[in-house]
């Protein structure tokens, strides 16, 4: 079993980076056989970063793009091959006997989450550095995080405490009745807690912090009387809204929009900022939901948590009203596009995958783009911009290793080596990657299909997109040798050799000959625009049920 103790360490505190190097010690005795690892930023000294890797600590070195969005680099292993266990904690809070004793005790039960609380303040669902997850609790992390800071904007990782807030919100409405709860003085809704294994000795805590910075004092300022007069407090988690009063307000929109003539579509959420060019009617006006003749959904917006509700409305929608989900995003980083019980709530498909209802791939609209490239003088070898945490692909660890061997200029956050001096959006990376021989096109996830624009930006600005991502990936190619494919290659080293070497003009021969038919017949079915062709699917006099 692969067992991992995850920890995030950023910031100048030498608190945090004493406390990280006592637990990196700690670990080897009370956790035996689990790896340690750090996820750090640059401001954590090197001698600090050397002394956690003479401990046998793993290392995974992060870019900072917020005061506190380190706190949630931790929670990413949770969903990560090979894992079997990954247990999450606070770099400056002790490993301790009687969190082992807890999480023994979690292992050896059926359950796939583990929480602690063991002080009277722990008065929030999920502990920042208190909890664990055993494989397929958490899917995707990284897409939780992911619309979180879509949901939150500048407010996401704005102050301390924030990733308990996400835990809240987002993890502990999934985690159900399927977790070990360790506490005797805090329950949220009705619970089922667990005693700790062992018994409290001196007022001493899981999730006590060490004192001044000094890895061999451990605060104690807890009267041991505070737990001796402690009672168990109970909390009720409040939902955002009430579901029945949902319902209720839909019913009584739909007796007010009866006269209103249904040709209308319904772009449900925030994500549909425009509406596409069409002869048909489309609408964000949610008072309209009962009204509308179809009700388009984002499904990255969704989460399990929403199925009751969307099963509820289906029971008192109109029935000539037609649902579809509309998904770009893969569904290994947004796996209900995979969940055949949660797609039945739809009666439309729009997404990447050839064998949706509407297909709406990458490619559409790059064939004129493609057809006006005009080679630049090559000054760079390689660029990269990568700046999403999404790396269900391993595509960071393939960059990390990559940049080992030859020259890598990475301008996205990931990485970064060089800096943007003025950021026009698409029309400076084109600009940049223009003078490049070569340029990183990594995909966030790979499966099938799932080919973006990663792959067509290069070829449109004259470079020679190194891709990794889709097994079918040819399929997408306007021609042949188009690409360099990560996986034609037995290791990253190779591949690098292989570009330190290679001759450039075979890979840019497609552009002297027609287009592949394929790739012709790919673009003119997905000429219109994907919104556009629901409408006339769905006021096709067959309709799409």
């Amino acid at each position: 079993m692969n067992k991992l103790i995850s920890f995030s360490l950023f910031g100048h505190d030498v608190r945090y980076q004493s406390g990280a190097l006592a637990n990196a010690v700690l670990a080897r005795s009370l956790y035996p056989g689990w790896i340690c690892r750090f996820y750090v930023s640059s401001e954590i000294p090197l001698p600090v970063i050397q002394k956690l890797e003479n401990e046998q600590a793993e290392i995974v070195r992060m870019v900072r793009k917020a005061e506190f969005d380190g706190l949630f680099w931790r929670f990413l292993p949770v969903s990560e091959d090979p894992w079997d266990v990954v247990i999450v904690r606070d770099a400056d809070s002790p490993l301790s006997e009687r969190e082992v004793l807890a999480v023994d005790d979690w292992l050896d039960s059926n359950k796939k989450f583990h929480i602690m609380r063991d002080h009277p303040l722990h008065t929030t669902p999920i502990l920042g550095g208190m909890w664990g997850a055993k494989r397929g609790m958490i899917r995707n992390m990284a897409s939780h995080i992911t619309r979180w800071e879509k949901q939150q904007g500048t407010k996401a990782y704005d102050k301390k405490g924030q990733d308990q807030v996400f835990l809240s919100r987002e993890i502990y409405p999934l985690v159900g009745n399927d977790a070990l709860i360790h506490s005797d003085l805090v329950r949220y809704n009705d619970e089922v807690l667990t005693p700790f294994p062992s018994p409290r000795e001196a007022g001493q805590f899981v999730g006590q912090f060490f004192m001044d910075g000094d890895k061999d004092k451990i605060a104690a300022k807890e009267n041991p009387d505070l737990f001796a007069n402690a009672r168990l407090t109970s909390y009720r988690m409040h939902t955002p809204c009430s579901f029945h009063s949902v319902t209720r307000r839909l019913r009584n929109l739909s007796k007010k929009l009866r006269r209103f003539e249904k040709q209308s579509i319904l772009l449900y959420h925030d994500f549909f900022m425009s509406f596409p060019e069409s002869r048909h009617r489309f609408i964000h006006d949610k008072e309209l939901f009962m009204a509308s003749k179809c009700v388009v959904f984002h499904l990255p917006s969704l989460t399990r948590r929403h199925a009751r509700l969307l099963a509820a409305l289906r029971a008192i929608k109109p029935k000539s009203q037609v649902w579809a989900a509309y998904s770009l995003e893969s569904a290994e980083n947004y796996p209900l596009l995979d969940d055949a019980s949660f797609m039945r709530l739809f009666d439309v498909e729009i997404s990447y995958r050839k064998k949706a209802d509407i297909w709406a791939p990458y490619l559409r609209q790059q064939l004129p783009l493609l057809q006006k490239t005009t080679l630049q003088p090559k000054t760079g070898f390689c660029a990269a911009f990568i700046s999403s945490p999404f790396n269900q692909s391993k595509r960071l660890q393939v960059l990390w290793e990559l940049m080992r061997y030859i020259r890598v200029d990475s301008y996205g956050s990931v990485f970064q080596t060089h800096k943007l001096v003025e950021d026009r959006g698409y029309a400076t990376k084109q600009e940049i990657i223009s003078q490049y021989k070569f340029t990183i096109a990594f995909e966030n996830s790979i499966g099938v299909d799932y080919v973006t624009e990663k792959l067509y930006q290069p070829l449109i600005a004259g470079s020679i997109p190194v891709y990794l991502g889709a097994p079918n990936v040819d399929e997408y190619s306007p021609g042949d040798n188009a690409y360099l494919d990560v996986s034609d290659f037995k290791s990253v080293r190779e591949l690098a050799e292989f570009m330190k070497s290679a001759d450039l003009d075979p890979f840019h021969e497609w552009r002297n000959r027609p287009f592949r038919d394929k790739f012709i017949g790919y673009s003119q079915v997905t000429e219109k625009e994907p919104l556009d062709r629901l409408g006339d699917l769905v006021f096709s006099s067959e309709g799409p049920i």
